[in-house]
């Protein structure tokens, strides 16, 4: 299997994977294992968890660094945060290395259960959705800012895409 993280990193470029991975959670099928140098986050959706936004029976979401779980349950409320961070920072010192990059960034916003920091929760008349979808447009703002201070954005494709579009069946809860 060839990857483009692996194909790159032949290349001499740093690669993260940061977010939602969703193809696997065990060693073998982690981000890591498929070429990237580094990865932070949830290793699948996060309504196949159980988290304060949705309560079950499921497996409680974890936060992963690699293969290592740093944080269970994951913080939802500020995960998105953290994800943003951890972009911001690996652009920055890439760039400042002059090492080519390529970060693969997949926020875990607005897939169900909707969830938002503090700074978002209520500020939407759409809900919960419409809070999750604010910081994740804000969370956004701030990495293009941030590929902009670190002085890369002349010299950088920027893909913007969903795994997502709206789950009708769960109505204003999904867009």
């Amino acid at each position: 299997e060839t990857t483009i993280a692996r194909m790159l990193g032949k290349q001499g470029y740093a690669t993260l994977a940061v977010g939602k991975w969703h193809l696997g959670q065990r060693a073998e099928f982690l981000p890591v294992s498929h070429g990237f140098d580094e990865y932070f986050g949830i290793p699948y959706s996060d309504d196949m968890g159980s988290s304060p936004w949705r309560q079950s029976d499921d497996l409680v979401l974890p936060l992963l660094h690699n293969a290592t779980v740093v944080e269970q349950p994951a913080d939802l409320s500020t995960v998105t945060e953290r994800y943003t961070e951890k972009a911001v920072d690996f652009m920055h010192r890439n760039t400042a290395a002059k090492k080519p990059w390529f970060l693969y960034l997949a926020w875990n916003h607005v897939h169900i259960p909707d969830f938002a920091s503090k700074q978002f929760c209520n500020t939407s008349i759409r809900g919960r959705f419409g809070d999750a979808l604010a910081e994740m447009d804000f969370h956004v703002g701030k990495v293009l800012d941030g590929l902009d201070a670190a002085g890369a954005a002349n010299n950088t494709v920027v893909f913007f895409t969903s795994d997502n579009g709206p789950w009708l069946i769960m109505r204003w809860a999904a867009g």
